[in-house]
């Protein structure tokens, strides 16, 4: 590994699900909506979902104004945000050695 990476199992398991990088750094421009993220991103509201629901479970990103389950849709314009965790995880993932060591780590260990 690379020092001073920070390539820690929460973040490798957090990159296996697809778009989870993308959506931390579009949240990283300010809050956004499910409509928002899913116009930018240009993706599948079944892709988009699942990728919050990953990223909320681990606390890198919550909703405004919604404090309940993330089982049940979210109000209409409701944003979510980064979390403490989600702007710590977003600088991180600003630093090419993270990206290095990312890349280090997926060709040892393939999906």
């Amino acid at each position: 590994m690379f020092p001073g990476a920070d390539l820690d199992p929460v973040l490798t398991g957090l990159l296996r699900v697809p778009l989870t990088v993308d959506v931390v750094d579009a949240l990283a421009d300010g809050p956004a909506t499910f409509s928002a993220l899913r116009v930018r991103l240009r993706v599948r509201r079944r892709h988009l979902d699942q990728a919050l629901r990953v990223l909320a479970a681990h606390e890198v990103i919550r909703r405004r104004d919604h404090y309940g389950s993330w089982d049940q849709p979210a109000p209409s314009g409701a944003p979510c945000e980064l979390t403490g965790t989600g702007w710590e995880l977003a600088r991180r993932l600003e630093r090419c050695e993270v990206w290095v060591a990312i890349y280090d780590y997926y060709l040892h260990h393939p999906a």
